[in-house]
C-alpha cells in the first residue's frame, strides 16, 4: 500500500474491503469481506467486443466467502442464493442490450 492510499483511508470513517489477498491493505480497514475467485462464480461478462459472455462456476466457494454479487444483493436486502440466470432476466428485461443474449439461451 502506498503512503499516499494509506493518507487517504486513515481520513475515512469506516472502510470495508472485499478482497482476495488483501496484503497490507487489510490491516487498515474497518471490515473485510472474503472475496471469491473467478473459478467460484458465475455470470455474465462483457469482452473487449462489446459481446456478453456466460461464466459459469467451477467450484463452490467457501462458506465465508461471497461474491461480489451476493454482497449486492445481501446489501440491497434480497439476501438469498444469488442465481445469475434469474439476475439475467431482470437485467434483460430493464436493458435492450442484454435481450438478445438472454432469447439465446
Amino acid at each position: 500500500m502506498t503512503d499516499e492510499l494509506q493518507k487517504h483511508i486513515s481520513k475515512v470513517r469506516y472502510v470495508v474491503l472485499q478482497d482476495l489477498f488483501p496484503g497490507n491493505i487489510g490491516q487498515v480497514v474497518s471490515a473485510l469481506i472474503p472475496s471469491a475467485t473467478f473459478a467460484e462464480k458465475e455470470g455474465v461478462f462483457v469482452n473487449h467486443s462489446g459481446l456478453a459472455q456466460l461464466i459459469h462456476r467451477g467450484c463452490v466457494p467457501l462458506r465465508q466467502v461471497r461474491t461480489e454479487g451476493q454482497v449486492y444483493c445481501d446489501l440491497a436486502g434480497r439476501k438469498g442464493l444469488v442465481q445469475a440466470s434469474a439476475i439475467r432476466v431482470e437485467v434483460a428485461k430493464r436493458s435492450e442490450e442484454h435481450t438478445s443474449e438472454l432469447q439465446s439461451h
